[in-house]
Formats: C-alpha cells, structure tokens, sequence
C-alpha cells in the first residue's frame, strides 16, 4: 500500500503549520501526508495537556494521519515514566486519552527503562535500583514482563495502535562532555535481539502492538557495537545490558522481518555518522553515511502491503522552514541513492 509521508512537530501552531505548509508544497496531491506531534520530555514533570486538542485539531487537517509521541525521559531516570513501574499507567492514561479524542492512529512510546552507568556517581537521592548491576536477573527478567504487560494493557484497551520505539546505544551523548560514566543503558528494545524478543509477544498479545523503528537510533546502536572490545572499562560496561551480543542484524534484515510480523507501524525516518569513543555528539543526518541502506529501505516499505507512516525525523535548527528534513523528504521522493550533504 505505501507510504504515509509525515513530519514531526512539537505541540506549537507555527510548527505544526509548517509540517502542513511543507508537505502540501512537497507532495504529490496523491500521497498520503500526516503529522507526528510531541509534548517532549519530562525533565519538569509531564508536560501539561491544555489547549493540546484545540491547537492540533485546530491546525492539522482531518484528512492527515496523526502520531502521538508520547513524553519519554532520555537523559535521566524518572521512575513515572518506567514502563516497569505502576505509577506509569496513571501518569500516562491522560496522554493516551487525549490520543483517542484526537483520533490519532498510532501512539509511539519508550520503555523508560533507563539505568545510570555502573560507575555512575548517583545523583543525590537517586534509588541505587535505578544503577545496572544492582539489580538481580530475576528483577530484570521482571521489569521486562511488567513493561510487556503495561503496553498490552494499552494495545487492547484504546483503538490505535501502540508503537514501541527503539532506543538509541549509548544514550545521553550529547550531555555527557565524553564522561562514558555519565551515559545510560537500556536493556529493552535497543539490539536486534531485544526487539525481536519483543516482537514475538506482540504477535500473540495484541494485533494493535508493534513497533516505530527509529532508523537514526538503530544505526548508532551498530555502530557502537563495534566497541564490544574496547580497552577503557566505562566503554565496555556500556555492554553490560547488551550481554553477549557482538553483532546485530543490519538495518535492512530487521525491517524486514518487522514487515513479515506486520509489526512494523511507524518508521522514524533518519541517518547517524556513528559512535565512536572521541565523539561528543550525535544528530540525526540526511542520508549520507548509509544512504544506500535507507534507499533500500524506503523501497522495500513503499513495495509491501502494508501502509507505513514515515516520519522525517532530521534534526533541525531551524523547525518552521526545515531545510534539512525538507532535502531529505526531496531525497526519498527521488529515487536517487546519493548522499546528502549539509
């Protein structure tokens, strides 16, 4: 069936009439086009949700597809946002309420499994269970049940579908200044194992659970992998929630076999340079290092049955004119296998 070609957008009039503006001007009158729009992340708490329906059932039209992305902790620990933990279904059931008013079709969510570094020096009052290597196998096979659970609750309980995120490897880059000690570890939905192991639950739990696969997010898992062996010990605990995986699947096998599971719902669509121990940084690029792979990509999710939402999801300075996720959209629209640049 295609491809649903989308933008993403925090919950602000201009930026959401720009993803409207630039897809209308970018876009065959036969595509189909639609919106991923974020409250963004939970550092002050949750994000409130007043004027959320007004401004977007305001500004995007009807006959666009609507994605939720629900708030995530990326940089730090908050116990309400764990998937693992109880007090998440009642702090996130009003997001996801509001997905149903706006009769969005997909909500994209993180485990918010987050563990601080195993030489990590916790923040003051930080729980220790929150540090890997304190807590035992059993507890984490269990948090790893508790977060299935909760996100089947989700599946069958409201009419869109319930969208696990992979998570990038390492996390927190860009605030850690190159102190390894100050990156996270998650041990959910990060490696092609992880995400095949929770593919096979929501084959046999609910037809509405599946995954976004953020192109961005696995290709920096893959490239750090490469540092299985690294000499420095912060380097090599980053590991310890990877296990023995030493190599992964590549970025065209995994969407594949998300395809075949029908497990695939939304594709966060973007390129990464790669970690490696001298950086300090990572963004989301254009197709540039891999754009082979995400030509071949496109292809095959534009050639399937299924219809899959694409989000363009390249970082921008600039989120009313976005030149880079405009290129990109250009890019895929083409045909053409190469490279952007900046």
């Amino acid at each position: 069936m295609g491809i649903v070609y989308q933008l993403p957008s925090l919950v602000d009039e201009k930026q959401l009439q720009s993803v409207v503006r630039i897809l209308d001007a970018t876009l065959p009158s036969s595509a189909q086009r639609g919106v991923v729009f974020y409250l963004g992340q939970t550092r002050n708490g949750p994000p409130p949700i007043d004027d959320v329906e007004k401004i977007v059932g305001g500004t995007i039209p009807k006959t666009y597809r609507r994605v939720f992305h629900l708030p995530f902790t990326s940089r730090y620990v908050d116990p309400r946002f764990r998937l693992d933990d109880p007090q998440s279904d009642q702090v996130l059931r009003p997001y996801l309420d509001l997905a149903h008013r706006l009769e969005c079709k997909s909500v994209i969510v993180h485990t918010g499994t987050n563990y601080y570094h195993p030489q990590a020096i916790l923040p003051a009052g930080t729980d220790p269970q929150y540090q890997w290597g304190n807590r035992s196998p059993a507890q984490l096979e269990q948090s790893r049940r508790d977060v299935y659970r909760r996100l089947r609750s989700f599946a069958v309980t409201y009419p869109f579908s319930i969208a696990l995120e992979n998570s990038p490897f390492p996390k927190n880059v860009g605030s850690a200044g190159g102190d390894f000690t100050r990156f996270f570890l998650n041990p959910l939905a990060t490696t092609e194992a992880q995400i095949k192991d929770f593919v096979a639950y929501a084959k046999y739990a609910s037809r509405r659970l599946g995954v976004c696969l953020d192109t961005n997010h696995y290709l920096r898992m893959l490239s750090t992998l490469q540092f299985y062996d690294h000499q420095d010990p912060a380097v090599q605990a980053l590991f310890a929630a990877v296990g023995e995986e030493r190599d992964s699947s590549a970025l065209l096998p995994l969407t594949q076999h998300l395809l075949d599971e029908a497990r695939l719902f939304v594709v966060q669509f973007a390129d990464n340079t790669g970690w490696h121990p001298e950086k300090k940084s990572l963004n989301a690029t254009a197709p540039r290092t891999h754009a082979h792979q995400l030509r071949l990509l496109v292809d095959m999710i534009d050639s399937h049955p299924q219809l899959v939402p694409l989000s363009v999801e390249v970082d921008e300075m600039d989120y009313l004119d976005r030149p880079r996720q405009q290129k990109t959209l250009e890019w895929i629209l083409s045909g053409v296998e190469t490279p952007l640049t900046e």
